[in-house]
């Protein structure tokens, strides 16, 4: 069995709105001769690894007039 897995963006998402509704099934000892082969069903398994994020996060529609913030300008030095 794998030290960590990855999970796409999807199963990420999907495992964090289903919360303790989501299993993670990780198959192993697949290949011939490796052995009885095995599945572990993990339960919530989000609350029981430690997350990595490994990608960077978009924040998009940061020009949208209807976001609220504060601007600061600084006068034309001229």
């Amino acid at each position: 069995m794998p030290g960590e897995l990855s999970l796409t963006r999807a199963e990420f998402v999907r495992a964090w709105s289903e919360r303790g509704n989501y299993t993670l099934v990780i198959a192993s000892r697949l290949e011939k001769d490796a052995g009885c082969s095995t599945l572990h069903l993990v339960d919530a398994p989000l609350h029981h690894f430690a997350v990595e994020p490994t990608t960077d996060v978009k924040l998009k529609g940061v020009r949208d007039p209807e976001v609220e913030s504060t601007l600061y300008e600084w006068p034309d030095e001229g």
